[in-house]
């Protein structure tokens, strides 16, 4: 099991959602953080839900992966 994945078990419940590198979207979310030391982080990928709901499919898809020693963060618009 490894990190692509659990981006691909995420993408099979909600890939509108998943920003992945390479993309406008994921550059402009790099680009959104407030320090140059934040912007030097290249996370796999973000995951953006837009509802409750959303995030608790992701969560149930990214459970079977608890064992990967990934560090997820966590970023809230408000």
């Amino acid at each position: 099991m490894s990190i692509r994945d659990a981006i691909e078990a995420v993408e099979r419940t909600s890939s509108s959602r998943v920003v992945l590198p390479d993309s406008k979207e994921y550059d402009e979310i790099i680009e959104s953080y407030f320090s140059e030391l934040e912007r030097e982080l290249k996370p796999a990928c973000f995951l953006t839900p837009r509802s409750s709901l959303e995030v608790a499919e992701i969560v149930k898809a990214v459970k079977p992966f608890k064992s990967l020693k990934g560090k997820v963060a966590i970023c809230g618009a408000g």
